[in-house]
């Protein structure tokens, strides 16, 4: 479904004789097929990089369509609400931070250039495999999809290019390959390959197509308990497979939680977790690795850590899942782990009365300040969430539901 903006753009485009309305359908139809990927493409990007457009001639059909444009607060990027509901949220897509629509936006004049995309790794084949489009970055690396061309199956590539990898970059990254490769379970994004070329560090995982947990709770803010419960049971299963493993994740959040349109929960990026008894951090002194929104008491103090601090954070994603809040929120850093040490959060059902008693339960025992009252392992906080589960009314809602 393409959204109005999208509507009157293809409109004035078909009335100056730029495009047939042939090739507008296609690029609608190409449109939606990104946005069911998770992915928000404008129609003049689209319409610019399959040649009917020239980047001149998008900028003059924005200009008269008079875009509203929202601003991010954090990196000035602009984006076109126009036809969204006040108050809805959305993420942006360089600096992720959330930002929501107020009740009246700015109108100006689109004056960002639209680029064809200079990633000059799309169409390389690199250790046999075929870069075909970019899914992300973040950090030094980059995640693409990519097909092996031996096997004809498509695969989620991340490359780290070796002029950005420094030694701890370079063993944070085989880091991941290795922790992930000991973990076979259907809860966990696979890995099939790592290695090196001449220009790239590599490591091929399963492909999975979907959202993260945290998309959709910015889409839809938060989910039906029964829908929230089974995404938490079920990464409670794979840090199951994980502690059988010695391997604590660090990182456990909403944006490291994959949905699949059928419903299955994947767990990725394992590149800050740790091998129980192995080295400490690899990282420069005094840093902190995780997110402080999702840190334990104990890892905003630099204590030692166990699989406990993985269910401390899941509890916190469990929390932010039915509320739509984070138990601690605003602030900088320091203020946010400083209240994850010292403070009490709000009960959940006090946010949502309609919250079963089992269901605060379970979160606020995840969520104690000392490790030792929480849950000692998954599969006892798994236990506990299989008993919720059998009391909670299933509501087919969203590819979470299942």
């Amino acid at each position: 479904m393409s959204a109005p903006g999208d509507s009157l753009f293809g409109k004035i485009a078909i009335k100056q004789g730029l495009i047939t309305p042939k090739e507008l359908l296609e690029c609608l139809a190409a449109k939606d097929s990104l946005r069911r990927q998770g992915k928000n493409v404008m129609l003049g990007q689209i319409m610019y990089e399959r040649g009917y457009l020239t980047k001149d001639q998008v900028l003059q059909i924005l200009d008269q369509q008079k875009k509203a444009i929202l601003i991010c607060s954090s990196c000035n990027t602009k984006y076109n609400v126009e036809g969204f509901e006040a108050g809805r949220k959305v993420k942006c897509r360089v600096c992720r931070t959330v930002l929501r629509v107020p009740r009246e936006v700015e109108t100006v004049r689109v004056d960002r250039v639209i680029e064809k995309p200079e990633d000059t790794t799309i169409g390389r084949v690199i250790a046999g495999y075929r870069v075909d489009s970019k899914l992300g970055s973040g950090g030094m690396s980059s995640v693409y999809l990519a097909t092996h061309l031996g096997l004809e199956k498509r695969m989620a590539l991340k490359l780290l290019p070796k002029e950005k990898a420094s030694d701890e970059v370079t063993k944070r990254f085989v880091r991941e390959a290795r922790v992930v490769a000991k973990l076979a379970h259907p809860n966990i994004v696979g890995v099939y390959d790592v290695g090196e070329t001449d220009s790239h560090f590599y490591l091929a995982m399963e492909f999975v197509e979907g959202e993260t947990l945290e998309d959709i709770l910015v889409k839809r803010e938060k989910l039906p308990p029964y829908e929230a419960t089974r995404v938490i049971r079920d990464v409670g299963r794979a840090l199951e497979c994980a502690h059988r493993q010695g391997i604590i994740h660090r990182d456990i959040k909403p944006d490291n939680i994959m949905l699949s349109p059928d419903g299955t929960v994947k767990v990725t990026d394992f590149g800050l977790a740790k091998m129980k008894g192995g080295r400490a951090d690899i990282t420069r002194a005094g840093i902190i690795l995780g997110t402080p929104f999702f840190m334990a008491p104990e890892q905003c103090e630099r204590k030692a850590l166990d699989i406990r601090s993985d269910l401390y954070s899941l509890g916190v994603t469990y929390y932010n899942s039915v509320t739509g809040k984070k138990p601690f929120e605003g602030g900088k850093p320091a203020e946010i782990m400083f209240s994850h040490i010292h403070e009490d959060p709000i009960p959940p059902n006090l946010l949502e009365p309609t919250l079963p008693f089992e269901l605060t339960g379970v979160i606020l025992k995840m969520l104690k300040k000392d490790p030792a009252e929480r849950y000692q392992d998954p599969t006892d906080l798994v236990q506990a969430l299989d008993g919720v589960l059998s009391r909670l009314q299933p509501v087919a809602t969203g590819p979470a539901a299942g």
